[in-house]
């Protein structure tokens, strides 16, 4: 969004595109392969479960990259 400062952002703001697209899980492992994130909250499902998230959650740098 063109010309918002980060504390200009409202918590639960939705961003509608017109181009959209699913991140698998598959997104996920192949980016934290090909950087060698080796963080087990991505990667490591049995790890993740037990975590606040329930699951593995997407490496944040490939949601700022998309």
């Amino acid at each position: 969004m063109p010309g918002l400062w980060f504390d200009e952002f409202i918590v639960g703001q939705v961003f509608r595109h017109e181009i959209r697209r699913t991140v698998t899980e598959a997104d996920n492992i192949w980016f934290s392969a090909m950087t060698y994130n080796p963080a087990q909250i991505h990667i490591d499902h049995e790890y993740s479960a037990k975590t606040e998230f329930g699951k593995a959650v997407v490496n944040s740098i490939f949601t700022l990259g998309l």
